[in-house]
């Protein structure tokens, strides 16, 4: 049964595999129970919290809750959007706050595993995180841009498909910040240091491969109307 059939509330044009295949389908599960006591935004609230809280238990050494609430606020990211089709009250407002409540999660979870790390390992962890968030950064930017010039999300599903599980989406980049936080509660910070190196890198590899499918693909298409 494909992504689409398991969750007919969800959306998957623009999402990655971990969220097509793990977070909407425990997202279907709890969506409706979640719709008839909270509107959406309520919701997204609670998604903030948990992201918010997550970044505060790795602040304070508490990795496996960290990691445990990551997974929590990416199903409740999904969850948002889908009470507010079941309700029917999707605004443009909504889409604004849940895109914004994404990258102020993501973000502050960066900082806070950059700044645990640093007091763990070092300097070698500042620059880590400098160089996923700037990572992190260009792959917003340009997918926020593709969509406003194009009007349409940029599929990173179907075009990045090499980093649909790695970097290419913020619900891939947060199972690896989960990885790490799991490895570094059973190996110790070195392990966690390893794989933020690792998420650099491969953030680094999306940003050159979407260069070359926007150049080769997406562009020449546009022109054609074969976006739409």
């Amino acid at each position: 049964m494909g992504a689409e059939s398991a969750n007919p509330v969800g959306k998957s044009a623009a999402e990655g595999g971990y969220c097509r295949l793990v977070q909407r389908r425990l997202s279907a599960l709890v969506s409706p129970a979640l719709a008839r006591r909270f509107g959406p935004n309520a919701v997204t609230a609670l998604d903030l919290l948990a992201g918010v809280a997550a970044a505060v238990c790795v602040l304070f050494g508490q990795l496996v809750a960290g990691a445990l609430l990551v997974q929590i606020f990416g199903v409740l990211s999904c969850a948002d959007g889908e009470v507010a089709r079941i309700r029917g009250e999707t605004s443009a407002a909504g889409d604004f706050y849940d895109t914004m409540t994404d990258r102020v999660v993501e973000v502050a979870l960066v900082a806070a595993v950059t700044a645990r790390l640093q007091s763990e390992t070092g300097t070698g962890a500042l620059w880590a995180g400098f160089a996923v968030l700037a990572g992190v950064l260009c792959l917003v930017v340009s997918s926020e841009k593709f969509r406003s010039a194009f009007r349409v999300s940029y599929p990173k599903g179907r075009w990045e498909r090499p980093f649909s599980w790695i970097s290419a989406g913020s619900d891939a980049r947060l199972l690896v910040l989960t990885v790490a936080l799991v490895g570094w509660a059973v190996g110790g910070p070195a392990v966690a240091l390893v794989v933020l190196w690792a998420l650099a890198g491969g953030i680094g590899l999306n940003l050159v491969w979407r260069s070359v499918v926007l150049v080769r693909t997406a562009l020449p298409a546009a022109s054609t109307g074969g976006l739409s």
